[in-house]
């Protein structure tokens, strides 16, 4: 995973790294920035914007360089997610240029096969993703089985129904072995029904499909809860 702080400004939706640490190992801004002038220095058109601006390609492939050495798997097979870093379509160019970088000899030599980009359901960019001759795979952030919950519970999909993003799902092209990630978290009382299994089985149906469920990790501040163990099950 690829993963962001916070800003301090609430309304950007990609933000500059924060102090991190991965299994012990203490990662600094200092060390973001060695690692993202790494993959800068080779292109010459990537410049680096504002404090606060969206993510560059550089930063981005500059941070999975960072936790594979932090991690001890720079020369080892590993697989990515783009989640946890803002809305990965709504920063196209840098992070399909960032994937670019990555899937280069000098990069990690890795396949669009390691890689899992996750989404909101932003319509047009999925259908645009869908053209790309380097493609990852697709994950689609759907937690709720109907229109109306997913409303309640993921604000931003307002502007997409969501039969609209599954419909961009059925038109996204999948290999035979391959399937396209819907994860669903799961919250008490709201999402977690057998009615909503029901539900959730028949909108999926004609998908190549494949379910991550959630559940919760409630923390304070989060107006829902975990489910028991028992409806989880």
């Amino acid at each position: 995973m690829i993963a962001q702080g916070t800003t301090d400004k609430p309304r950007r939706r990609f933000t500059r790294p924060v102090p991190v640490s991965v299994n012990g190992v203490p990662i600094s801004a200092g060390d973001i920035a060695r690692e993202t002038q790494h993959h800068a220095s080779s292109d010459p058109d990537e410049v680096m914007p504002p404090k606060g601006n969206r993510l560059t390609a550089a930063e981005i492939a500059g941070q999975v360089r960072l936790l594979a050495r932090a991690t001890d798997l720079l020369d080892k097979s590993f697989n990515i997610v783009l989640m946890g870093m803002g809305e990965p379509l709504q920063n196209y160019d840098a992070t399909m240029k960032a994937l670019r970088m990555l899937n280069q000899k000098e990069g990690f030599d890795m396949h669009p096969k390691r890689v899992t980009l996750s989404t909101v359901g932003l319509v047009p960019m999925m259908d645009k993703l869908a053209q790309e001759k380097l493609m990852p795979n697709l994950a689609v952030s759907l937690h709720a089985s109907n229109e109306e919950t997913r409303r309640t519970i993921v604000p931003p999909t307002k502007k997409y129904p969501m039969q609209d993003i599954l419909d961009a799902c059925k038109r996204f092209p999948v290999s035979k072995r391959r399937r396209i990630m819907f994860e669903y978290v799961m919250l008490a009382g709201v999402n977690d029904s057998d009615a909503d299994a029901r539900q959730l089985v028949k909108v999926l149906s004609g998908i190549k499909a494949k379910v991550n469920l959630l559940p919760l990790n409630a923390a304070a501040g989060i107006p829902f809860e975990r489910p028991s163990d028992e409806r989880v099950n």
